[in-house]
């Protein structure tokens, strides 16, 4: 499976045209309030303006990149299948999640528990935002900025003491053995607003 994958994702046409998607990516600038900015300048719009009207263009001109590469991600995803019936017998998208011990099925089951046992929260959190913002009606433009700068408590909830191990255990319930794999941890403590 390993063979296969690598087979597939160092395929010629693969790669350059994933690599032409990156370049393109790259180099795009989005007109937001009359100025160029490149893509973690958008972020930062998105994550931190307070122009709430600004927030919205950032969002929308996140469609300029789909205009640029939407058809040749598409491409990319038709080329992968086609590679994958070549090399696995299976579509890509099948081929992995089997190669990761899924499947389609399993994975909408565990997305389904995940949505349904997260609901209730979830729609008192949205209350709250809509509270906190200030807002009749939340959008997609409003949650980066309430979750990077009206939300720091949530960082303080699940601390960075044991984080590492809680991480480790929760790997082994899926499966995975880090001690098995050619991992080296180094915990860095990052002051974001620097």
């Amino acid at each position: 499976e390993a063979a296969t994958d690598s087979q597939i994702s160092t395929d010629t046409d693969l790669s350059t045209l994933v690599e032409s998607i990156r370049k393109d990516g790259s180099a795009i600038r989005y007109k937001i309030g009359g100025k160029l900015l490149d893509r973690p300048e958008l972020d930062n719009v998105l994550d931190h303006e307070v122009d709430r009207d600004l927030r919205r263009q950032a969002w929308y001109a996140q469609a300029d990149l789909t205009r640029l590469t939407g058809d040749r991600i598409r491409g990319v995803m038709k080329l992968r299948n086609q590679l994958g019936l070549r090399y696995a017998g299976e579509n890509f998208s099948d081929f992995m999640l089997r190669r990761r011990a899924t499947n389609r099925q399993d994975l909408s089951s565990w997305f389904e528990q995940i949505r349904t046992s997260t609901e209730p929260e979830y729609r008192a959190l949205l209350s709250r935002m809509q509270r906190e913002l200030r807002v009749e009606t939340l959008e997609p433009w409003d949650l980066e900025y309430y979750f990077s700068t009206l939300s720091p408590e949530l960082e303080s909830k699940f601390g960075l003491e044991g984080a590492w191990e809680r991480t480790t255990k929760i790997a082994s319930l899926l499966g995975f053995d880090f001690s098995r794999l050619p991992v080296d941890v180094k915990i860095t403590d990052i002051d974001r607003k620097s």
